[in-house]
């Protein structure tokens, strides 16, 4: 009885194996089918995919060109009145203007008095400087005759922001003065052996170097609406990510009724809703990570030829780039599933493309969208796609982008299962 008894129990086990084994044989079968059909589709459509990629560049690129071009302030047109002569008075403003941080305020204008005073009033020129004779030698030898600036009654913003500059370039002035006047105060009352000359001129070239040091006083924070990626990197990661949305349209071959057809009959074999979604999710993955892969490839090689030091190859990109894909094949499982059909998929995906693409900042940054559209944006999955991507090529991604990824999965994942048990 216990013999018999145990046979039963071994032969229920290898039937349970058979089982299992027929089950796997089936979903290894059904995904190799679907992942050739998505090649053959890909590629007929790969020219089309190729048209649309460089579109995408272009208008990247030329989204990208007009905001490094914009700035915050328009550059101040500032006519500078100069005697004739004055050698080293020009040669000291020449060196003011080489200086980046005048050079992203103002602009200067050698004119004439009456000519600069003209442009002033016909808006030409948003400030007049009138430096007098000797200015240079006046100022060091301590006479400091003072220059006459002029601006206009009503100034914009940006005029603003010149008088400040201005006005810390007297403040330094007059404290390398104060510093100069101090030293030959002392050399005095202790009969120093350098000469007062001498002893000027150490003092304020002291004061000089560390003015041209004065980078380094302060530390820097950067304040950008990129965050810490430039302008390059930001506009390489959206190209990516808009490439693997657009390419999105070409999966509603696998939600065709033919294809409900034959899943109501495999469900008969054990390919049950569960199933058939992570599929169709692997089956979008895959494809979905080759295209990226070779984007991510060929961004390598370009930075690499051209020395640019744009992007290096890491495996551990090639790695993450197919959780990223994994959640956007999530996504649009999710869509094409709810739609019910091919056409309507695909236009539910394009629609639902743009609006993530428009509200979550991915073409134009976040920073500069209206509040209402910022907020919103930073809800839609796209956010935590740039996010993640924009982390795994040129920083350090976190466990929680990574959790928050794996969420995005399972959410679409479990959408598109209930709503294929549905319509099944």
């Amino acid at each position: 009885m216990t013999g018999t008894t145990c046979w039963m129990t071994f032969g229920g086990g290898d039937e349970d194996c058979r089982s299992m084994e027929s089950r796997v044989k089936t979903f290894c079968t059904y995904f190799g089918l679907e992942f050739k059909k998505s090649i053959k589709v890909w590629k007929k459509s790969v020219l089309g995919m190729a048209f649309m990629l460089m579109i995408l560049i272009l208008g990247v690129a030329a989204v990208s060109t007009v905001l490094l071009q914009s700035q915050v302030f328009q550059i101040v047109n500032v006519a500078l009145v100069v005697p004739e002569g004055e050698k080293m008075t020009r040669m000291a403003l020449r060196f003011i203007e080489s200086m980046d941080s005048v050079k992203s305020v103002c602009k200067f204008e050698y004119m004439e008095k009456d000519t600069a005073m003209r442009a002033l009033q016909e808006g030409e020129v948003e400030a007049v400087i009138d430096l007098p004779e000797n200015f240079y030698e006046d100022v060091d030898n301590g006479t400091n005759t003072p220059a006459d600036i002029y601006f206009p009654e009503k100034t914009a913003l940006r005029v603003e922001l010149f008088r400040e500059l201005l006005s810390d370039g007297v403040s330094m002035l007059q404290t390398a003065e104060a510093g100069v006047y101090a030293a030959l105060s002392i050399a005095d009352e202790y009969q120093a052996l350098e000469g007062k000359n001498q002893i000027g001129n150490q003092v304020a070239l002291l004061y000089m170097e560390e003015v041209m040091k004065r980078d380094g006083i302060f530390d820097k924070s950067v304040c950008s609406p990129l965050g810490t990626v430039d302008f390059g990197q930001y506009y390489y990661s959206a190209m990516v990510l808009l490439a693997l949305l657009m390419g999105g349209l070409n999966f509603g071959f696998l939600y065709q009724k033919q294809s409900r057809i034959v899943a109501g009959k495999l469900a008969v074999y054990g390919m049950g809703k569960w199933k058939m979604s992570l599929a169709k999710v692997f089956v979008m993955t895959g494809i979905l990570w080759l295209c990226s892969l070779i984007l991510y490839l060929a961004a390598c090689a370009v930075s690499a030829v051209f020395s640019l030091d744009f992007l290096r190859f890491h495996f551990r990109a090639v790695c993450g780039l197919l959780l990223l894909c994994a959640a956007i094949a999530a996504y649009f499982h999710a869509v094409y599933a709810l739609a019910g059909n091919s056409l309507q998929g695909a236009a539910v995906v394009l629609a639902m493309n743009l609006v993530m693409v428009i509200g979550s900042g991915l073409l134009v940054p976040a920073a500069y969208l209206p509040d209402i559209v910022r907020k919103i944006g930073e809800w839609m999955p796209l956010s935590a796609w740039s996010s993640y991507h924009l982390n795994l090529m040129f920083g350090t991604v976190s466990l929680k982008e990574m959790l928050q990824l794996l969420g995005l999965c399972a959410a679409g994942t479990g959408i598109g299962a209930v709503s294929l048990w549905k319509n099944i």
